[in-house]
């Protein structure tokens, strides 16, 4: 096993919630700067959804930001297309992202639209994070802590059903 890999397996469940909240909400500062200014493009995917050039923005703030702070665990993101079966059956741990969940709301305005990070382990999530940018509101959890809703003023523990 290589040194960084060695490094980042001893990387806490705490420390990479606090990445995945961070790494949310810098992708989500990207988003409202074209949010705010209408200065996108829209387009459609080949699966006849939305993409826009600030959903491929905060992907790659996304991406820099993991890939940085946690080179060893692989990255899955919508933007940037399939990563074949053969390659991630293996996995045990990877990041799966949504730059912007509700392309089409951010298109026409609504404001009702999140960048969403995971951690899944062993195909189960362990550590998610819903960051909607223009409400300034974050929900959060991770297993064996918990969920939480973050707002301007607090953070708040939230009780969520659990199911077996």
């Amino acid at each position: 096993m290589s040194k960084i890999n060695l490094i980042n397996n001893q990387i806490s469940h705490e420390k990479l919630l606090n990445i995945a909240l961070q790494s949310a909400k810098k992708a989500g500062v990207e988003v409202m700067k074209h949010y705010r200014t209408g200065d996108f493009t829209a387009e459609l995917k080949d699966d006849e959804s939305p993409v826009t050039s600030a959903d491929i923005a905060a992907n790659d703030v996304l991406m820099d930001q993991l890939k940085t702070l946690t080179p060893d665990i692989p990255i899955i993101s919508e933007e940037v297309g399939a990563v074949p079966l053969s390659e991630r059956k293996n996995w045990q741990r990877y990041w799966l992202l949504d730059p912007i969940d509700g392309t089409g709301e951010f298109i026409i305005g609504s404001g009702d639209f999140a960048v969403n990070v995971a951690l899944v382990e062993n195909g189960w999530p362990s550590i998610g994070v819903i960051h909607a940018p223009d409400h300034c509101l974050t929900y959060y959890g991770q297993k064996g802590l918990g969920a939480f809703k973050e707002d301007n003023i607090a953070s708040y523990a939230i009780k969520v059903a659990q199911y077996e």
